[in-house]
C-alpha cells in the first residue's frame, strides 16, 4: 500500500509540475504578445517619407508634400494593428487661405516593436497613400513640396 501511495504522489507530483510548466509558458507567450496592445508610445516616429509624431490623445504626421491630423489615441489591438479616423491634406502649392482642404481618411497601421507600418485611406475615394515604415526615436529628414 505505502509504495502505491508513493507512486500516486510521484505522478501527482509531475502533473502538478506540468500543468505549473504550461501555465507559466502560456503567461509568457500571452505577454508577449499582448505587448504590442495599447496605446502607441508617444514619441516620434520616423522614416524617409514620413514622420509621425504621437502624444497620449493625438497624433500628426507630416509627409513631404501632405499632412495628416489623428484627433484621438491610436491604440493597437493584440497583435499591434490599429485603424483609427483622421483627416488628410495636400500642402503642396498655393494654400488656400481658409487653410489646407482637409479630407477623411483612416489611418491604418502595425506595429512591431519600434518599428511601424503606416497606410492612409481617403475615405472618399478609398485610394491608399504609403505604406510608409517608421521608426521610433529617431528624426527623418526629407524634403518637402513648396
Amino acid at each position: 500500500m505505502g509504495r502505491f501511495i508513493r507512486m500516486a504522489d510521484r505522478i501527482a507530483s509531475s502533473t502538478l509540475r506540468a500543468v505549473l510548466g504550461a501555465t507559466a509558458l502560456a503567461a509568457v507567450v500571452a505577454c508577449a504578445v499582448g505587448a504590442l496592445a495599447g496605446p502607441l508610445p508617444a514619441g516620434v516616429w520616423v522614416g524617409p517619407q514620413a514622420n509621425m509624431t504621437v502624444y497620449p490623445d493625438s497624433a500628426s504626421v507630416e509627409l513631404g508634400c501632405a499632412v495628416g491630423r489623428v484627433p484621438s489615441a491610436i491604440v493597437a489591438g493584440g497583435d499591434g494593428t490599429f485603424t483609427v479616423p483622421g483627416l488628410y491634406a495636400i500642402a503642396a502649392g498655393p494654400v488656400p487661405v481658409t487653410g489646407p482642404r482637409w479630407q477623411d481618411a483612416s489611418f491604418q497601421g502595425t506595429r512591431s516593436g519600434d518599428d511601424l507600418t503606416l497606410t492612409i485611406v481617403l475615405s472618399t475615394s478609398g485610394a491608399a497613400i504609403g505604406p510608409f515604415q517608421l521608426h521610433r526615436g529617431t528624426i527623418g529628414q526629407f524634403p518637402l513640396c513648396l
